[in-house]
């Protein structure tokens, strides 16, 4: 895997001589950030309904490990 690294650190650089190039990674990397956020955004939202629906059930279970002495 170095090799990969290197070769990706070697274009990196190559990119980042120019404005152009520097702008451009600035501007894939905000792109990039904006994606991830949403998606994890999405995922929370999934998750939240998940635990918003099985409201009682988690709880029931909750009180019931509450409940158990402590091993």
């Amino acid at each position: 895997m170095p090799a990969i690294t290197e070769n990706f650190e070697a274009v990196e650089q190559a990119v980042l001589e120019s404005p152009r190039g520097r702008w451009f990674l600035a501007e894939y990397s905000s792109r990039l950030r904006a994606r991830e956020t949403a998606a994890v955004v999405d995922q929370v939202k999934s998750l939240e309904a998940a635990v918003s629906a099985n409201h009682d059930a988690i709880m029931s279970r909750l009180a019931q490990a509450l409940a158990q002495p402590a091993q």
